[in-house]
């Protein structure tokens, strides 16, 4: 039946116990430093497909998360202007009428903001109405304008 020891010690590796699990598996895949029956290792060129498709999710991957930093930063900066021009434009609202307003102090954690603050008239009869524009700016680049107006 078997032509040598070779074919005696590869039929063992097939052989099957009562319960269906295979015997002597461990240890006797590789024989001679050769892979056993249908046994296959991987080639070069699936293992360079592999690390490039890989390479291609992590590249997607790491441009999405570089591109949801970039709007979180964004986001930030709008929300924190905005929260400066309403509290600047309260302030406004607080003084005495006047052609020209200071802005108020800008807090230690806004690094980086400026306020201006203009003033015109709505019409040249009506001098009880004033156009107030709060410009926020981020290291000088405006980020936005709030217009209100306020009445004498």
């Amino acid at each position: 039946m078997f032509k040598n020891e070779a074919d005696v010690n590869e039929s063992k590796i097939l052989d099957v116990d009562n319960d269906g699990i295979m015997k002597n598996f461990i240890g006797k895949i590789i024989k001679y430093g050769k892979l056993v029956g249908n046994q296959r290792g991987y080639s070069l060129i699936e293992v360079l497909v592999a690390i490039a498709i890989l390479a291609a999710v992590l590249s997607a991957f790491v441009g999405a998360l570089s591109i949801s930093l970039q709007t979180q930063v964004t986001i930030d900066e709008k929300e924190t202007a905005k929260n400066l021009a309403e509290s600047q434009m309260e302030y406004v609202k607080g003084q005495p009428f006047a052609a020209t307003y200071n802005p108020a102090a800008i807090p230690a954690s806004y690094i980086g903001y400026s306020v201006n603050i203009n003033t015109g008239s709505i019409t040249a009869r009506d001098t009880n109405l004033q156009k107030v524009t709060v410009v926020i700016a981020h290291y000088n680049k405006q980020i936005t304008q709030l217009v209100d107006f306020k009445v004498k």
